[in-house]
């Protein structure tokens, strides 16, 4: 069994006295841990009031409940072994060159991979589907949205054949870690000139569309109401915001790992970025009942149904 791996942490050799090493391992565990209820209830009950409303079929909603659907198999699947892998190598490093570990580790990491490049994905796909909105543009319906969503979930599975015929190889995986941020880059810069766009299109727009509102109607379809839509683009900016924070770190933490080596230090901030991934998976929800009315009516109902049955 090569010692190979696509993840950071895979071939560090553990020292018993590394005891700043296992402390962090220790608490991050701690804290992801603590996180992955809240995940799972919050990203379920916003999943669930979507799909009672059936106010909210429209394709942004479908978009928001799928990252929602998303942040929930997060919850379940990938912060509690998570939790375990990060106390199992602070407490017992033995465990990590075991077969039962690395076979574990190789199926939660190729599913991790694959929710992470989904999730990017589906963010990037929410600021395109905000800017054809914007542009009153007839491909930014229910069913195109619905139908380029099941190709995208397509996407991240010949990167992860890849690297798990990298690792069951023992070759080196530089190219799948290439990869893997060149994919979250890409992301980055179409979702920020997206809505570049879109923040440049309502100021050229405002007062153009309140003062025409009879022709735009007549000629371009429905009237967009800007003070709502604005609102919609700055929640979706938020849920960006959020996920840069979330996610920039990593892969500036990935990247220094592929350029200097791997290092204790650079090992501890890789964990700490990672509980920093794991938190946009919890706080989003959070975001989602703050924002959008409809959805906080929805999950208030649900909760109501739930806490208050005779």
């Amino acid at each position: 069994m090569s010692n190979t791996s696509c993840d950071p942490e895979s071939s560090l050799s553990w020292d018993v006295a590394d005891y700043d090493l296992a402390r962090v391992a220790v608490i991050s565990s701690i804290i992801v841990a603590s996180m992955s209820p809240v995940t799972v209830t919050g990203n379920l009950l916003v999943v669930l009031a979507i799909w009672r409303n059936e106010s909210l079929r429209s394709s942004t909603y479908f978009l928001v409940g799928a990252l929602s659907l998303e942040y929930f198999v997060s919850g379940v699947l990938f912060q509690p072994s998570y939790s375990i892998k990060e106390l199992a190598m602070a407490l017992r490093p033995s465990l990590i060159k075991t077969s039962v570990f690395y076979y574990l580790h190789l199926t939660l990491g190729g599913l991790g991979i694959y929710t992470t490049a989904l999730t990017t994905l589906t963010t990037t796909l929410m600021a395109i589907e905000r800017c054809l909105y914007m542009t009153r543009r007839r491909w930014a319906n229910s069913s195109r949205v619905f139908k380029l969503f099941l190709v995208m979930l397509l996407l991240p599975i010949p990167l992860n054949v890849f690297r798990t015929f990298q690792i069951l190889t023992g070759s080196f995986c530089l190219v799948s870690q290439i990869a893997i941020i060149s994919l979250v880059t890409l992301c980055f810069v179409v979702t920020s000139l997206t809505y570049l766009q879109v923040y440049r299109s309502i100021r050229h727009h405002q007062q153009q569309i309140q003062a025409s509102v009879t022709s735009t109607c007549t000629q371009r379809g429905p009237f967009i109401n800007m003070a709502k839509y604005k609102k919609s683009v700055f929640t979706i900016l938020l849920i960006l915001a959020s996920f840069y924070l979330s996610y920039l770190p990593f892969i500036v933490n990935v990247f220094l790992l592929l350029l200097f080596g791997q290092s204790s230090r650079l090992i501890a901030a890789y964990k700490v970025s990672v509980v920093l991934m794991f938190t946009l998976s919890a706080i989003t929800p959070i975001l989602y009942c703050w924002r959008i009315r409809q959805i906080r009516e929805g999950v208030r109902q649900l909760l109501y149904k739930l806490l208050c049955r005779d």
